[in-house]
């Protein structure tokens, strides 16, 4: 699949072969002049996003939560004001637990409540069901200021080992005065009583500034809207689809599953029955929720009636390493104990004169 991305970590093969060459070479300290400075590590309790972005220009705090030493999982929705007297676009958001609340903390999403207008409603729901474009509701996005129904919508994910969401250029989120934030936090017992009081970060486009598209949190596969079921002491496959509404670059791959998640495979199937690979997981760790963040120029371009397939594996064996307990029969739930199979993505809903524009440039490069 795909293996371009802007947030990659990876090391080179070239890098592979040098600390390799080192270990097998008995770890040699080598010339102490050539010592780089003591490397000066920060504390951990900030956003992993302000290193490329600088400081988060506003914070959600949601309110204090204390788990118990011993008790069952607990779902914590606390609802905050957003402080903002005038509409303002978002570029960027993050997640952040507080450093001891990383032990009890094992996913959050976050859900904004803020008025919408009759026509943008209209307008979304037509999209939705392949009756209207992406420039009906671009067109009604501008008439929002005064709007007289409370939409709850979606917003950002969170879970071990993610770093944030990065909108692409020409992108954002509007968020307008009045809107609330619902945190929707997961925390799990952990054998001592820890108090976590969970933050959202935003990083906000300049005043002024008007993306031309807006980013839209989606999860699917076949957790979302469907049944998994894994026997004891089995390997058990599941799949789960989305059919795009409309064109849409979809900028990001995270495969969410939960401990006993072994592999996860997202496929677009086009509408001329052609089928790619996008991304293929194949070995998961639920300790490491990557955000994979696709280059800009490799990007899945999709046009409308797309269908992206997710196929998931489960391993419910004593050979998975993760699994608590191969004798128990899991289904999907929200729990720890429960499993998940899904991806979390931002997906961009073009125009079809955008998507036209797009796929003639990236043809004419190939």
């Amino acid at each position: 699949g795909i293996q371009k991305f802007i947030n990659d970590i990876s090391l080179s093969e070239e890098q592979i072969k040098a600390i390799v060459g080192w270990v097998d070479a008995g770890a040699p300290l080598g010339d102490a002049g050539d010592m780089p400075p003591p490397v000066n590590w920060p504390d951990g309790d900030r956003f992993l996003l302000e290193e490329k972005l600088g400081p988060p220009d506003l914070i959600i705090q949601a309110d204090p939560w204390t788990m118990p030493a011993i008790a069952n999982d607990t779902f914590f929705h606390p609802v905050v004001d957003v402080p903002l007297t005038e509409a303002r676009w978002i570029r960027a958001a993050e997640t952040k637990p507080s450093l001891k609340g990383r032990r009890i903390a094992h996913h959050a999403s976050t859900y904004l409540h803020q008025s919408e207008s009759d026509d943008f409603i209209e307008a979304e729901l037509a999209f939705r069901n392949g009756q209207a474009g992406i420039e009906a509701v671009l067109a009604a996005q501008q008439y929002r200021a005064s709007a007289p129904i409370e939409v709850r919508e979606l917003f950002t994910e969170w879970a071990q080992g993610k770093e944030g969401e990065v909108y692409p250029p020409d992108t954002g989120k509007l968020v307008k005065p009045g809107a609330k934030v619902e945190f929707d936090i997961h925390y799990h017992a952990v054998g001592e009583e820890i108090t976590d009081a969970l933050e959202i970060g935003w990083w906000l486009h300049p005043k002024g500034v008007t993306p031309k598209y807006s980013a839209e949190y989606l999860a699917f596969g076949p957790f979302i809207g469907g049944t998994l079921e894994i026997p004891p002491h089995t390997v058990a496959q599941h799949q789960g689809s989305y059919v795009l509404p409309g064109p849409a670059i979809l900028h990001n791959f995270q495969p969410h599953m939960h401990a006993r998640g072994k592999a996860l495979l997202l496929e677009a199937i086009y509408p001329s029955g052609q089928r790619e690979i996008l991304n293929y997981t194949d070995r998961f760790d639920n300790n490491w929720h990557i955000n994979y963040i696709y280059a800009d120029e490799v990007a899945p371009l999709l046009p409308k009636g797309t269908v992206l397939l997710v196929t998931t594996w489960h391993d419910n064996t004593i050979a998975h390493r993760n699994n608590p307990d191969p004798r128990q029969w899991v289904l999907g739930g929200p729990r720890t104990i429960d499993e998940m199979g899904h991806v979390n993505s931002q997906m961009i809903f073009i125009t079809e004169d955008d998507y036209e524009r797009i796929r003639l440039q990236r043809q004419s490069k190939d």
